[in-house]
């Protein structure tokens, strides 16, 4: 059997191919057809700029806090700033804050390091390229206080080949700190087209790509170096910028720095200046592209109203920051430890330490006039001239004085007064006008001594704290609040022995500092005592007193609303017998009855609860009385009563 013939052929044209191929800084090699090249943009790190804020009359800022998804590899950082316009691209914002710019001498720790200027293009070697002085002014919108107006503060650099750098050898620099590299820079081929690097050694340790978003225009660019070790950054010495583009790119730089700004969300301070309008700037960035960071909220708030301002020792300045026409006064309280006013004198020659009295006359402004005290103990005592108010009053004038009110003063003693022991009360001496002496009998005092002064070595003024009162220096004042007066030991009230063994059985010894003399009469109503204890045997011609305590006592005639002593013996006391107990209200309840058999509608029953109840009475006429608690007792109440008729 025979076969066929063996035959051969091909498939025939193929068409046209394609070819992907994934780079990261160049390919090479050609294909036919030509092959089109595309690329994917990096961007690990992106900039929001607020609106301007408007936070009007502001003195102040609360901690600016903010809420962010960091994703793994992510980070954000705000700088603020302040302005009175609301547009803050007119030229008066203040610099943004944490400040990097060096141009202006901003750049410093911690939130800044310089690393190069870029002002001097023979600090960098070009490999591949030709390196020169820059050409080119920046002007950017919100980033004006980085602009850059000189031309040849710049370094540009045109490449002749693919690959080619510039690269500059710098100080070494400690960076482990800081988390970005900062710098500007301008390109004529936009894309991947840029790459940074620096090193310890070498600068291509440390690299990243940098993707231009539009050709011939300055842009900031912000690396994130956080995820770069901190001994891989401590002793930087070596920089470089290369071209990814083709091989004739021109490219320029400016301002490299090692930055780092507000980083706490929780709450960062603002140290801009409190102004009419506020805006934030928020730094976003990643190590890594495929994880990027998301910003929800940044917070903050602004306190208005009046500020203080001490510009040098010697004054102090109150703003008035709430838009409004106010009447304002600052008090500052300097060196000076008291209150004190401005009055008027005729007489010239009253000086600190002056002790001054009302004249009685006026000034033309309506002021009262003051003069030097010249009478003992004078009525008319104002205070003492200060030396230094901590808070002065009034108006001050040449032909005026700083009275001191209240507070510590120094005094002018005269040389005729007794010895003054601190504590000693002082008042207006007769003999030496304007000058204090130690009081010795009733009357008005000026102040309570500080310290002690000595007649054989006398000073000429004093510390005294103002008191101007009328006083008695011989009366005490026990912690009941009543008073005395101090007398001799061998001083008595009673005229005989047998006298005092009547009236005090069991005579007690007492220390001459506490023994008291009570003057033959007390009248309460006229100021002297409201209540009235003696402590030692005593005779009273008339006693008149809301209240007096007697431990002995004999009276010829008492009137009186109520008495309790010891031991009375009265020759006519008119006070009707009372009829006078203590009646329990049980837990629960709220009366009990009290059998009386004289209660009448005339009758008063007067009711002291040993604990403060609220408490009334029903008279039942011929049968008593019933005590009336306000709600059922806790407790048991014990409720003294006493029956007046």
């Amino acid at each position: 059997m025979s076969g066929g013939t063996n035959q051969s052929g091909d498939g025939g044209s193929g068409g046209v191919g394609r070819i992907a191929i994934r780079y990261s800084t160049s390919f090479s090699g050609s294909s036919s057809p030509t092959a089109d090249s595309a690329y994917a943009p990096n961007y690990p790190y992106s900039i929001f700029i607020s609106d301007e804020i408007p936070t009007p009359n502001a003195v102040g800022y609360t901690p600016l806090t903010w809420l962010a998804d960091l994703n793994t590899y992510g980070m954000v950082q705000v700088q603020t700033r302040t302005g009175k316009s609301n547009n803050s691209t007119d030229g008066t914002w203040e610099d943004w804050k944490p400040e990097t710019n060096q141009k202006t001498g901003g750049c410093s720790a911690p939130n800044c390091l310089l690393l190069e200027s870029a002002d001097t293009e023979g600090n960098w070697v070009g490999t591949n390229a030709t390196v020169s002085d820059g050409d080119t002014t920046r002007n950017i919108d919100y980033f004006e206080d980085e602009n850059e107006t000189t031309s040849g503060n710049t370094t540009k650099v045109v490449t002749s080949a693919t690959g080619g750098y510039a690269e500059a050898t710098i100080s070494a620099k400690d960076i482990s700190s800081y988390d970005y590299i900062t710098f500007w820079v301008q390109a004529n081929q936009a894309g991947n087209t840029i790459k940074f690097g620096f090193g310890e050694s070498a600068a291509t340790e440390q690299e990243e790509n940098i993707t231009i978003d539009k050709a011939a225009v300055w842009q900031k660019v912000y690396w994130d170096i956080t995820d770069i070790p901190w001994d891989s950054r401590n002793t930087v010495t070596k920089l470089r910028i290369t071209s990814l583009g083709t091989t004739v790119h021109t490219f320029r730089f400016d301002n490299v720095t090692a930055d780092r700004y507000l980083t706490n969300e929780k709450g960062s301070t603002i140290t801009s200046t409190p102004n009419d309008y506020t805006q934030y700037r928020v730094v976003l960035t990643t190590t890594d592209p495929a994880f990027k960071p998301k910003l929800h909220n940044v917070n903050f708030s602004y306190k208005t109203g009046y500020k203080t301002v001490q510009p040098d020792n010697n004054t102090v300045r109150l703003y008035n920051f709430t838009g409004e026409e106010q009447n304002v006064r600052l008090e500052a309280i300097v060196f000076g430890a008291d209150l004190a006013e401005w009055y008027p004198v005729d007489d010239l020659s009253i000086e600190a330490g002056d002790v001054v009295s009302i004249s009685g006359g006026k000034d033309e402004a309506g002021v009262p006039s003051i003069k030097k005290a010249d009478t003992l103990s004078d009525q008319r005592l104002m205070g003492i001239i200060s030396t230094r108010a901590g808070v002065e009053l009034g108006i001050p004038r040449d032909d005026r004085r700083l009275v001191g009110l209240s507070g510590r003063v120094p005094v002018k003693i005269a040389p005729d007064s007794q010895s003054i022991q601190a504590g000693d009360l002082l008042t207006s001496s007769e003999t030496h006008p304007g000058m204090a002496q130690k009081a010795t009998s009733p009357g008005f005092i000026v102040a309570k001594a500080l310290e002690s002064w000595d007649p054989v070595s006398p000073t000429a003024a004093i510390e005294s704290f103002i008191t101007v009162i009328w006083a008695d220096p011989k009366v005490l004042v026990d912690t009941d609040g009543d008073a005395a007066q101090i007398v001799d030991s061998e001083q008595s009230t009673v005229n005989s022995e047998e006298e005092q063994e009547a009236l005090d059985p069991e005579p007690q010894t007492l220390d001459p500092a506490q023994t008291v003399k009570i003057l033959p009469k007390v009248e309460a109503e006229e100021g002297v005592f409201a209540r009235l204890t003696v402590s030692v045997g005593a005779v009273f011609e008339g006693i008149r007193a809301r209240t007096a305590e007697l431990a002995s006592a004999f009276i010829e005639n008492l009137t009186a609303v109520f008495v309790k002593t010891d031991v009375l013996e009265a020759g006519q006391v008119r006070v009707t017998g009372p009829q006078a107990g203590t009646a329990v209200v049980l837990e629960g309840e709220t009366r009990v009855f009290v059998e009386y058999p004289d209660a009448s509608g005339e009758s008063k029953v007067l009711l002291t609860p040993e604990n403060p109840e609220p408490v009334g009475f029903e008279i039942k006429e011929g049968e008593g009385f019933d005590i009336v608690l306000g709600e059922p007792a806790a407790k048991d109440v014990r409720i003294n009563y006493w029956i007046l008729e």
